[in-house]
Order: C-alpha cells, then structure tokens, then sequence
C-alpha cells in the first residue's frame, strides 16, 4: 500500500483514507499508484476500470475521476451525474478556497461529501462498458458546460 512515499505525501494519504474511507470499504478500491517528495504528492485509486487521482502539490489538491486513459475534473463528473442539483461554482470555489487557504482537510471533507452521495454511480459509470456507452455524452457535458453554474442560474 504505501511504501517509500515521504513522511508529507503519507499524511495526505491519511487524510484522504480518513475522508474517503467509503471508497476503500464499499467500493473496493484501492491504492494503484503513489509517489510523491512532499511538495508534490499523487494518490491513485482503483475499483474497477474507475481510478480517482489525489494530487497534492505544494498546499494546493485536485482530484480527478476516470479511467486509466480518460481523466476528468471531479466536481463536473457529480455534475454529469447529479443532473438536477448541480454543484454551483460557488459551491466549488468555497472549497477550492479552503485548498488555497491551507485547510487541505476541510476541502477533503467537502470533496467528500458531494462524491459520497453519487459515487456508487460514479464507479458504474467509468466501467469499461458504461464509459464506452455514455463517454460521448460525457466529453459534450463536460466541453459544453463551459463553466459550474452559479447560484441564480436555473441550469
């Protein structure tokens, strides 16, 4: 699991395995992928063909969702799937704001609790057979969308 990662990149890890702990114990994933030098850490989990990346680098996170191949943004993927009650960019930038301000594990939290409700779907959606279905519909979602909506908008 994690081997010779520095001491920084394991307490991310950590903090991911503590906030995301419905992903190694529901959805069976685990770690495919570490490596890291402290400033800069990755994180890549597995079920399936379904892979989430948690980078850290130099106090700022992104995660991302996909397959091996194919790699999205995390919260346009719960917004792909939620369809109705969609993320509002002020709710992402509330969290990435919590990143920025170096409270990595609040944003985590935050991260986690909109992808707890649809990762089950989520994790079908990036099978082999589910992607090659609907990554069409997918990859215009996720062109077309241009930017998260904001609160006023009824999209």
């Amino acid at each position: 699991m994690i081997g010779k990662t520095h001491e920084e990149c394991k307490k991310f890890f950590l903090q991911i395995r503590n906030h995301f702990d419905y992903l190694f114990e529901q959805h069976g994933f685990s770690v495919v992928h570490e490596s890291g030098n402290g400033e800069h850490c990755l994180f890549v989990v597995q079920s399936g063909n379904c892979q989430i990346e948690f980078l850290y680098d130099r106090g700022i996170v992104e995660v991302s969702v996909g397959t091996p191949q194919h790699k999205y943004y995390i919260f346009w993927v719960i917004n792909f799937i939620k369809d109705k009650d969609r993320l509002t960019l002020e709710e992402v930038d509330q969290t990435m704001e919590l990143f920025w301000s170096g409270r990595i594990e609040e944003g985590l939290s935050a991260i986690s609790k909109v992808l707890k409700p649809v990762c089950g779907e989520i994790v079908e959606l990036f099978q082999e057979e589910t992607f090659r279905k609907k990554r069409n519909a997918l990859e215009r979602f996720y062109h077309a969308i241009g930017e998260l909506p904001s609160k006023g908008d009824s999209t």
